[in-house]
């Protein structure tokens, strides 16, 4: 507190300050700019700023399930550059996945929520709706793809029965829920909508069925020798959680649509509580776990960085201007 009697405000000291501000001038632009989107989007859904607010109260595992991965996914593209300056032309498929993805978390929900309310049932709502989950379909392929070059042609046996474990489970489950809703067309009694939810359920469970194949391509990535292991590993660890919790979470869906009642597991807890409980694991901590696996180089190419040299460097094996002679210096006496 000053002499005056008014508090000081609160200073970050130059210890701290100096390293951060350092770090943030020498970020690559495209860092910056999802770092920005990222921080707006916290500050958005925090206090309801174009899209519905986010109540979490003092609740940490709300405050957790608010941010990650939804957060994560938006500083992907931030998280590929701080890491590999060139990942635009490195791995340019995962790149353009990256970008796809954190656009549509940062936009999709702003941008439906216009529509929403008392008169959400129309095509607007529903046609921005099959976009944004056509735009995750594009980007789960482009991510695959792109990662898909980076594996092994041929992986272990293991590790090959693992990951079409996850991948046969998950389409398994995913045909099941069709079948569910393919027995339960909507009827809204507004013309041509009934036939748009339709196309919606099916885009949907396209784009899950590209989420399962990414998961499939990134528990094949373990054994990589080319890649750090512990992306590698951790990668697989999250895809196969989230793979196999999803599973879980969506029959029980099924089960409780279907017998249009909660299911009561005794103890004062419901099926309900275990997908709630499921969806928070399979979110918080395998997606999260994908998404960390990029900063500990999921998607680094064989080829090694090499950073690009300053413009004024002289090129290798040129003489030094400071010890050249100039071009248009006299020639010694009696030549």
């Amino acid at each position: 507190m000053a002499g005056t009697g008014v508090v000081d405000p609160m200073r970050v000291p130059p210890w701290l300050r100096e390293p951060v501000e350092r770090a943030w001038r020498e970020a690559p632009v495209v860092a910056r700019a999802f770092v920005i989107l990222a921080f707006l989007d916290v500050v958005s859904r925090s206090i309801g700023i174009l899209q519905p607010r986010s109540f979490v109260g003092i609740d940490p595992f709300g405050l957790y399930a608010m941010l990650i991965p939804h957060d994560l996914w938006i500083l992907l593209p931030a998280v590929l550059v701080l890491r590999r300056p060139d990942a635009a032309r490195a791995t340019p498929l995962v790149f353009a996945g990256a970008v796809t993805i954190a656009l549509v978390t940062a936009f999709g929900r702003p941008v439906q929520s216009w529509f929403e309310g008392p008169a959400s049932l129309n095509a607007l709502y529903v046609e921005i709706g099959v976009l944004e989950s056509l735009a995750k379909l594009v980007a789960w392929l482009l991510i695959a793809r792109g990662l898909a070059a980076l594996s092994p042609l041929r992986p272990s046996p293991s590790t090959a029965g693992l990951s079409n474990l996850v991948l046969g489970a998950g389409l398994v489950t995913l045909l099941a829920a069709l079948g569910r809703d393919l027995l339960n067309v909507p009827e809204t009694g507004i013309p041509g909508l009934d036939g748009l939810l339709v196309l919606s359920n099916l885009v949907v469970y396209a784009q899950l069925s590209a989420w399962l194949y990414l998961l499939w391509i990134v528990i094949r990535g373990v054994g990589d020798s080319r890649r750090p292991a512990i992306a590698t590993t951790a990668a697989a660890v999250g895809a196969t959680m989230t793979g196999l919790l999803d599973d879980v979470a969506i029959l029980a869906g099924v089960v409780m649509t279907t017998i249009q009642s909660p299911v009561l597991l005794g103890g004062g807890l419901g099926l309900e509580d275990v997908d709630y409980a499921l969806g928070f694991l399979s979110l918080g901590v395998g997606q999260a776990l994908i998404v960390v696996a990029f900063a500990f180089g999921l998607a680094e190419p064989a080829m090694p960085y090499v950073a690009p040299e300053p413009p004024n460097a002289p090129a290798v094996g040129a003489p030094d201007a400071t010890t050249a002679a100039p071009a248009d210096a006299e020639a010694p006496a009696g030549t």
